[in-house]
């Protein structure tokens, strides 16, 4: 699985990535790789994992609120040129991201369906489909939560491993990247007519707001990006 920087003690995931994080006795076999490009550095920056909030409303069959947050040992050193923050949405519509949008998502998973994993950060480039499509109709179970995003003939999609990781998008009102999504599932890998469903963030900035308050660190939907950063699982 992977993730984003959102903070400089969270990070933002998907909840099925996290699951086995609630057994307080596992959390302990986990832990978060930040600042690296390549899945085989020698020298990768790691964190302990402090705490592991899933949403309440998480469905483990459905994959709807497929979102966590996880609560670092302590804080990322953010004036290392590796390393940095990602925006939240300026919106919290439940409509975004908007149909036709492009974005980017990117991670280490399979290269193709059934393929090795990549050891280099991988990315491409999807446009958004609406909930209305035929196709991604047959893919979310909740239309609120959850969006599509891919090519309805196939080609290119995010596949497994990618999970947890951001669907990024370009606001050239601000010049800032923003996640305006969290990969969650697809049916294999690039296959037509199936395309890659993403839980929709800006309907959550609030929750995740809320939880990061808790600990006295608001996070500000406005706060500056610095350089994307990405967390990677190892056992």
């Amino acid at each position: 699985c992977a993730g984003t920087l959102i903070h400089e003690k969270y990070v933002l995931t998907a909840a099925h990535c996290a699951y086995d994080m609630m057994d307080g006795s596992l959390i302990s076999n986990y832990f978060i790789v930040v600042g690296t490009h390549y899945i085989n550095d020698t020298n990768p920056i790691r964190f302990k994992i402090k705490s592991v909030r899933l949403h309440k409303q998480y469905d483990d069959d459905l994959y709807s609120y497929d979102i966590a947050l996880l609560e670092l040992s302590h804080k990322v050193d953010l004036t290392n040129a590796n390393v940095g923050l990602i925006c939240l949405p300026s919106t919290n519509n439940s409509l975004y991201p908007y149909e036709q949008m492009n974005s980017i998502v990117i991670g280490w998973g399979r290269l193709a369906e059934n393929g090795p994993a990549s050891y280099e950060l991988q990315q491409v480039q999807l446009p958004i489909i609406s909930n209305r499509n035929e196709f991604c109709m047959k893919q979310i179970s909740d239309e609120f939560i959850q969006f599509c995003a891919g090519f309805i003939e196939g080609q290119k999609d995010a596949c497994q491993g990618d999970s947890g990781g951001p669907l990024m998008i370009y606001d050239t009102d601000t010049s800032t990247w923003h996640i305006a999504g969290v990969t969650s599932y697809g049916h294999g890998c690039a296959r037509e007519g199936h395309p890659g469903v993403y839980t929709r963030v800006s309907v959550l900035i609030d929750w995740i707001n809320t939880h990061i308050n808790s600990s006295n660190k608001r996070l500000s939907i406005n706060v500056v990006l610095f350089l994307l950063c990405i967390f990677v699982f190892f056992l």
